[in-house]
Parts: C-alpha cells; sequence; structure tokens
C-alpha cells in the first residue's frame, strides 16, 4: 500500500521533483517541503497576537486580527470598519471585535498566553489540530529549552519560520516524501532512496577564514575553499584535509541514515557510477559492490537479502474517539525548573556550545548578560565557570583559534548516535573529547565519554585523551578527569 512507501531524498529541490512527479502520474504524496506550519492562518493569528501583546500600537498586527475576524460583522463599508478599530487602544480594540476576553491573556507568560489563546479563540475544536499542536511544541521548546520570552521568539520565528515544517503521517493513500535529514528515528516498511548521488565535497561557493602570514603581519583571509589552496601552506594543506575528511564522515553518516529507515525494503536508485570511491553515495556502493566482487560493467540491477513474502492483516476498526474537554493547568513561570542545577547544567551546555574557539567567548558572555529571562545570580555563575574552564591551564589550549573544533555535533554510528560537547582536532588524525557534567560524578559518566572515544576510533581518529569537566555552580569549581 502506498502509506507503506517513503521516498528519501537529499534536500527540499529533489523533494519538489518527486512529489510533482508523483502528483503527475496521480500518485498522491504527503511531503514537508509543501506543510510549512506558516501558511496555517491560526498559526498567523497566533503571531500577530503575540505581536500586538509585545506592542499594543503594532498596526501591522492589528490589521491581520481585523481581517481575521471581519467576517463575523455585517461589515457595509470595510474601509471604514478598519480605520475606526486599528486607530483604538488596546483595551478599546478588542471590545470592538466582541474579544474583550483577549486582555486577559495579554499579560501572561508566552506559552500560557498561547494556550489562553487557543483555548479562548476555540481555534483547535478538535485537539489535534497539527499545526497548532506542532506550533505549541516549538514554543515550549524555545521557552523551557533556551529560556526565548515574546521578543526573542517573535525574532526566531521571523528568521525561521519558512523552514519549521509540519511533520506528518499522509493520508492512508500517501506516499511520503522526506529528506533523509527530517527521516532520523523513523522507519518504514518501504524505502526509495532516490537521486543516491549526493556528493562528499561540496566546496562550490564555499569561503572560509584562513590565517595568512606575511613577514611580520599575521592576520585572517576569507578566501574560495578549494584544492588550490593546498598549494600555498602546510596549514592551508592541514585545513583543506580536516575539511575533506569531515565532509567523508558526514556523507557516510548520511548514508547510514536512508540505509536505515526500512524495515522489509530498500530500493536505491542512482547514475551509474564511474569508479568506487568516497566521492558520491553511488560511488560508495559501486565501491561496496566491487569488494564482494558482484560488480559487473554490463548489470545496472543488485539485488541483497532474500525474498520474502508477508500477508497483510486488516486493521482492525477503531471506535469512535469519546469526546473530551480539555484544560490547561498552569504553574508560575519562576518554577519552571524546579531545581536550579537542571536550569544551570541546560544553560551551561548551550552557552559553551557557542564557543568553538576562545575569540567566540566575548559575543557568547554579551548575549548573556542581555538575556532578562535568566536571574543574575544564574547569569554570574554560568559566566564564571565558563571562562574557568576555557582559561583552565589544561583545557586553554583546546579553545586556541589555532585548532579546528566542533561543538555538540552529532555523529552517527552502527550503535547509537552520539553527542560529544566538545572534539578538539590537533590534526587531521589526533583527537581530543572533552565532555562537561554539572552533576555528581557518576559510573555512566565515564561509560558515556568511554562510547565517544570508541566510535571516532572506529571512524579512524586517534583519541590521544578523553577530559571529563566536572562543574560546581555552588562553590564555582571545576575539577578535571583525565584518560588516555
Amino acid at each position: 500500500m502506498k502509506e507503506d512507501i517513503c521516498v528519501l531524498v537529499r534536500d527540499n529541490k529533489q523533494a519538489s521533483v518527486i512529489s510533482s512527479g508523483l502528483n503527475e502520474k496521480g500518485v498522491s504524496t504527503t511531503s514537508s517541503e509543501t506543510t510549512a506550519i506558516s501558511s496555517s492562518r491560526e498559526i498567523e493569528l497566533l503571531i500577530n497576537l503575540i505581536k500586538l501583546k509585545t506592542d499594543n500600537t503594532n498596526k501591522y498586527a492589528k490589521f491581520y486580527i481585523i481581517n481575521y475576524f471581519k467576517n463575523t460583522f455585517d461589515v457595509e463599508d470595510e474601509f471604514l470598519f478598519f480605520d475606526e478599530i486599528v486607530n483604538c487602544n488596546i483595551k478599546k480594540f478588542f471590545k470592538k471585535l466582541g474579544l474583550k476576553i483577549i486582555l486577559d491573556g495579554l499579560d501572561k507568560p508566552l506559552l500560557e498566553a498561547i494556550d489562553f489563546f487557543v483555548k479562548s479563540l476555540d481555534l483547535d475544536k478538535s485537539n489535534n489540530d497539527p499545526f497548532i499542536l506542532t506550533f505549541k511544541e516549538i514554543v515550549h521548546k524555545k521557552v523551557f529549552g533556551e529560556g526565548f520570552v515574546d521578543a526573542e521568539f517573535l525574532s526566531y520565528w521571523e528568521k525561521e519560520k519558512e523552514k519549521i515544517k509540519l511533520a506528518t503521517k499522509g493520508s492512508g493513500r500517501s506516499v511520503q516524501v522526506l529528506t533523509i535529514h527530517k527521516s532520523k528515528g523513523l522507519e518504514f516498511p518501504i524505502v526509495i532512496y532516490a537521486f543516491a548521488d549526493s556528493e562528499t565535497h561540496r566546496n562550490r561557493s564555499t569561503k572560509k577564514w584562513l590565517p595568512f602570514s606575511e613577514e611580520k603581519d599575521s592576520f585572517n583571509l576569507l578566501i574560495p575553499f578549494s584544492e588550490g589552496i593546498k598549494e600555498y601552506s602546510s596549514a592551508f594543506f592541514d585545513e583543506y584535509e580536516l575539511q575533506t575528511k569531515n565532509q567523508e564522515i558526514d556523507n557516510l553518516n548520511l548514508l547510514y541514515v536512508a540505509f536505515t529507515r526500512a524495515e522489509d525494503e530498500l530500493h536505491v536508485i542512482s547514475v551509474n557510477p564511474k569508479k568506487g570511491s568516497l566521492v558520491s553515495h553511488s560511488e560508495i556502493i559501486r565501491f561496496f559492490l566491487e569488494k564482494n566482487k558482484k560488480w559487473t560493467n554490463t548489470n545496472s540491477h543488485y539485488y541483497w537479502g532474500e525474498k520474502t513474502t508477508k500477508k497483510r492483516i486488516n486493521p482492525v476498526k477503531k471506535h469512535k474517539p469519546i469526546d473530551f474537554e480539555t484544560k490547561t493547568i498552569t504553574k508560575e513561570r519562576q518554577v519552571v525548573y524546579s531545581n536550579d542545577k537542571i536550569r544551570f547544567g541546560k544553560l551551561f551546555h548551550n552557552f559553551m556550545s557557542q564557543i568553538v574557539n576562545e575569540s567566540d567567548y566575548k559575543k557568547a558572555r554579551l548575549k548573556m548578560e542581555v538575556r532578562n529571562d535568566i536571574r543574575q545570580e544564574l547569569k554570574e555563575k554560568i559566566l564564571a565557570l565558563s571562562k574557568k574552564t576555557i582559561t583552565n591551564e589544561s583545557l586553554k589550549a583546546y579553545f586556541s583559534n589555532k585548532i579546528n573544533t566542533v561543538c555538540e555535533k552529532e555523529i552517527f554510528s552502527n550503535k547509537k548516535s552520539i553527542i560529544p560537547d566538545r572534539i578538539a582536532f590537533l590534526n587531521k588524525k589526533d583527537v581530543i573529547i572533552i565532555d562537561y557534567k554539572t552533576g555528581a560524578k557518576q559510573k555512566k559518566d565515564t561509560q558515556q565519554i568511554g562510547l565517544y572515544k570508541e566510535t571516532l576510533t572506529e571512524m579512524g581518529y586517534t583519541v590521544l585523551e578523553t577530559i571529563l569537566v566536572y562543574l560546581n555552580p555552588s562553590n564555582l569549581s571545576l575539577e578535571l578527569v583525565h584518560n588516555k
């Protein structure tokens, strides 16, 4: 059946091509490419209510809200109707629209206000509107995970709204079309990996800041990142080799994700690769076939595994769900984190993820200082311990601008995905792994960083040392546990 099939692609452009082609053949599709949650009128209404909550004089927000509700009025002259209401103060504005109850939500914290607006305006009658549910998930994540307040969320929304897609399962007769990234953690009976030609080295139009020295002067230059830079200096050569290695790892991770989504059948479609190599997914596949002595220049179809037949069991008819009433239970925003240590841990990790090199510290500190959703005492602890971390005698070399570092980057292995807090690349082969802990020492800490080491070793790196950094916000101390 069509709902058993998922087509995986590399990017949204390919998703659009697949969806259009299938639709032309009469095959319905579900694709996140076409389901940006910003396309929902209800979501746009909520955004404009937040804007008006932030700035009571915002006429653009008022216009949208009037336009949304205008059909509930018998309007003879639309221009006069808008002109009369849009210039009213906030209380009179909602009173004229018959929405006086909305005023009670304007003083609530962001997430509580969203819940209040949805319930008061009856925007989700069935309590399962996918647009509203997805939107509330995002607001929850930004408020509780990153401490966003109204203005910060609106800024985030304006930048990212077109990228926030609705994750749907489609109708019972739709083929799903997903990018590989969005398929992480999902499984489907049948997976088709189309356009399996993802290039490993995507350096076109890429530019990088690289150190440049001339006599006594030393500075960074923004230059096109291509193979030609290797000839300039050994530093440029090492940078290019490291970038190339990282791209190979990323592309292998993508291939791993694509190849592990299928429960029963995986179909891979690609151009005929000219050789076996790591240059693209199709050439990686040819390399695998050559190693297993399966490749022939005249064959264009390859099969792996045994063909099996499964009997389909007709689904049991579901009973109509019982209607129920939804109630919103709210708490004071100050007690969202019942434990200050948990909040400190989340905020500290978020802060350190912004510091790739020591030169990033000042920018991260300024962003922290202007946040008004974090108590001053907590800010001071985060800034004090982060400064101690990057200036520590045993650690400061791994924050140097002279080495390459990745922070909290997801890596896939044949066991599971891992996200080390910090990996410092001393050269193209040797690495140091650093992980921050804000709680008491536990045996699982050593096991976790040991898994990081094992994974990177399997990927061809030499892990010279792992370092667990234990931070105590109570007395602003840190303790290092080294393991070579």
